[in-house]
């Protein structure tokens, strides 16, 4: 956030591998081993793009993270997940709905944050991605407030 003036790099390894299974959906698994100034943890799990039609599919990530806070040793273990249902309506025009829950570390309850929400993605050229949500977010033990947000990505 452009309140923040201390931002951490974060150094590490990144592995992904996924097959195609049943015509065009698929299986894969990723990790991610890496640290910065104050933690080292690691990232790791399976992720899925089923079809159930050619025009209708399903997203879903589960990633497991153990981070080990160097100051003290303590390590906090705790998920993230991704759960998307998309329709293509017309060629390049996604609807969406989503839900996303991480609970990053199992030791404390107030880790836990759930967002829901509909949003559009657009791919009005090829390389070119627009996507656009509008839902609520949830932390543990506050109110639940409105949440949007705006990506345009450029694939090189």
């Amino acid at each position: 956030s452009p309140e923040e003036s201390n931002t951490q790099k974060n150094s590490g390894v990144a592995i992904n591998q996924s097959f195609f299974v049943g015509g065009d959906s698929r299986l894969g698994f990723s990790g991610f081993s890496g640290s910065q100034e104050s933690y080292e943890r690691i990232v790791y799990g399976p992720y899925l793009t089923w079809a159930i039609t050619k025009q209708v599919f399903f997203d879903s990530e589960l990633f497991l993270q153990d981070k080990k806070i160097k100051s003290n040793s303590a390590h906090e273990k705790g998920y993230a997940t991704f759960h998307r249902l998309g329709w293509e309506i017309s060629k390049g025009i996604i609807p969406f709905t989503q839900f996303d829950r991480s609970f990053l570390n199992d030791s404390d309850d107030t880790s836990r944050f759930d967002s829901y929400g509909v949003g559009l993605q657009w791919f009005p050229y090829p390389h070119f991605e627009t996507t656009a949500f509008l839902g609520k977010e949830k932390a543990a033990s506050q109110p639940e407030n409105d949440l949007w947000w705006l990506m345009l990505n450029l694939y090189l």
